[in-house]
């Protein structure tokens, strides 16, 4: 999926499967108050942090590709089962979108997940880059001593002093804290707060 900017807007929308990065308006003739008043006013809907469909409703599958190697920048690729599945080598889409980048790069793709999902964030600890100690995350963070844990900040920076084994998920309304070999139980710990009253915060 090579990204050529075509001298007119639809060229690049249809091949893009109706994709665009917010860097590559001005080049296809769009610019950035136009993209901002589309996406307000519902048109347009937002896949990755500046990168759009440029239409309502559920994005086809390309389009999520497309969307994936336009977060990712230039020189990024399919690789591995996403590759295999754009060249009909097995049978169904991956269930992870599989991107190689240039080495050196480092890119934080965005995923829609609560605090709460079940069972997810052991998963995501194995799925992302680890450091030396085996420490992963999203967002702002930093360790010091610390081991294979997982750390996903939404806005403020999380520092771990010390701690092993250990998911910090910090979102805007809700902190969890909890051991991360037994994410699993954030199942019975939703059901919990839901008895004290505090069903807003474990609901998207």
């Amino acid at each position: 999926m090579p990204i050529e900017m075509p001298s007119q807007p639809g060229e690049l929308l249809a091949i893009q499967s109706r994709a665009i990065a917010c860097r590559q308006g001005p080049g296809a003739g769009i610019n950035p108050r136009a993209m901002r008043t589309r996406m307000g006013s519902g048109r347009w809907q937002r896949l990755q942090w500046g990168v759009y469909a440029v239409h309502s409703g559920e994005p086809a599958r390309e389009t999520m590709l497309w969307a994936a190697l336009l977060r990712a920048g230039p020189g990024a690729v399919l690789s591995h089962q996403t590759a295999a599945e754009r060249h009909g080598l097995i049978d169904g889409p991956s269930s992870l979108i599989t991107i190689t980048v240039p080495a050196g790069k480092v890119i934080t793709l965005e995923a829609d997940f609560g605090w709460s999902d079940v069972g997810s964030w052991a998963a995501v600890h194995r799925m992302l880059p680890h450091d030396e100690n085996g420490n992963a995350g999203n967002g702002k963070w930093l360790t010091l001593g610390a081991k294979n844990s997982l750390i996903h900040a939404q806005e403020r920076l999380v520092v771990l002093l010390g701690m092993h084994d250990i998911m910090v998920v910090d979102t805007p309304d809700a902190l969890l804290v909890g051991d991360i070999k037994r994410s699993q139980e954030v199942r019975e710990l939703v059901d919990e707060l839901n008895k004290k009253g505090y069903r807003a915060y474990t609901v998207k």
